[in-house]
């Protein structure tokens, strides 16, 4: 037994020293696909080094993960060609350069054919102002120039803020709202608005309606959210400034649970459902198959049997047309409990059971008299003897 503890002593040591060994060849490959094909290291694409780790992530405490994390077939390591910019191509830059002749992405080390290998990323890449001040390498000069620079290029007219009319879209236009942008509405016609500076004569958005949109899904959710409301006839949360609802913003939501039947429902501006939920407009995303307004008595008539129909409130099976009806039509004279009763008023079986209640009643009276008279005679005739 004594003669295994120095075995096991070894192999615990190199267990031991494994991870350390694994860093330390890790650490010593510079390209990203010969990292990857490494047991035990993965590249970080923002450093550019290869790490001991795993798929998760590195295993040495650093912090490098998600799409910048690339690890064998999990997530295999960027091909140049596919990197379609400049900022794009140079974020794998131990790998790839971008080729400024051609404006394409390469491998390092197929260089032929490119005198103009850029380690840094034009400026002049950015169309607008807006666009550019993003990025911290670069700045916006104005005056005659309009375009974009490298920060350190000279220029006789820097721009400090960007013309608002750089954002096509409300959300782009109200996250520069400190630099004195608003966003004005097209208005009902279908324009979809333009980005001015503050001080413009225009409907002003207080949110865009992809804001009110996403964020108040149900009446009450956006009613909930300052400066949005409920556009009814279009089921949808838009700006309370938007012109493209049709009618007046609803700041109060129905009481559509209150309503069990579907004409009721249909009249306070709520949907009814097929399974007799009388629900608000918007709120259908659970299968509710709406009964279109002024459709009730057609809904009811969708259940072909007894108890599916009186299971559903407002809807009463008529046995006169043996068919589901609306509680409140006026076709049906007998209803029916599904239990072979009949629940209406039934003239014909009230006339028949009256007659024959008289006949019996008349039976019992003409045999109590015959019987009192054979009774009669029969003490007479004892009389006589």
């Amino acid at each position: 037994m004594r003669s295994y503890i120095p075995i096991l002593l070894i192999i615990i040591g190199i267990t031991q020293l494994l991870p350390v060994f694994a860093a330390e060849n890790c650490t010593a490959l510079t390209q990203c696909s010969t990292c990857t094909n490494a047991t035990g290291c993965g590249w970080c694409g923002p450093t550019g080094t290869c790490i001991a780790g795993g798929k998760q992530g590195p295993t040495d405490g650093s912090k490098c993960y998600g799409d910048s994390w690339f690890f064998g077939a999990s997530n295999p390591c960027p091909i140049c060609s596919a990197q379609k910019d400049c900022k794009s191509c140079l974020y794998f830059e131990t790998d790839c350069f971008w080729c400024g002749t051609t404006q394409t992405c390469k491998e390092w080390g197929s260089s032929l054919g490119c005198p103009q290998m850029l380690d840094t990323c034009p400026c002049d890449v950015y169309p607008t102002c807006t666009d550019c001040i993003r990025d911290v390498g670069c700045f916006w000069c104005g005056g005659v120039n309009q375009t974009c620079m490298n920060v350190g290029s000279g220029c006789p007219m820097p721009a400090h803020t960007c013309p608002c009319s750089d954002n096509g879209d409300c959300n782009s236009c109200l996250d520069d709202s400190a630099q004195g942008c608003v966003w004005c509405e097209g208005g009902s016609e279908g324009g979809s608005g333009s980005c001015n500076p503050t001080g413009t004569s225009c409907l002003i958005a207080l949110n865009c309606n992809t804001y009110c949109n996403n964020e108040g899904p149900t009446c009450d959710q956006c009613n909930a959210l300052p400066g949005c409301g409920w556009c009814d006839s279009q089921a949808t949360c838009v700006d309370v400034s938007s012109k493209t609802c049709t009618s007046p913003l609803l700041h109060s939501c129905p009481d559509c649970q209150s309503h069990h039947y579907c004409d009721t429902c249909q009249d306070a501006g709520c949907v009814w459902c097929q399974n007799g939920e009388c629900r608000r407009k918007g709120d259908t995303s659970d299968g509710c198959v709406i009964i279109q307004t002024g459709q009730c008595d057609q809904y009811c008539s969708f259940f072909s049997s007894c108890q599916d129909c009186n299971a559903i409130p407002g809807c009463n099976w008529c046995d006169d047309i043996g068919g589901c009806v609306d509680s409140d039509t006026s076709v049906c004279k007998a209803d029916f409990d599904c239990q072979g009763n009949t629940c209406g008023f039934d003239g014909g079986a009230f006339v028949g059971g009256m007659f024959l209640g008289i006949g019996l009643v008349a039976i019992a009276i003409g045999g109590f008299l015959f019987y009192r008279w054979k009774m009669g005679k029969k003490a007479a005739y004892s009389e006589l003897k």
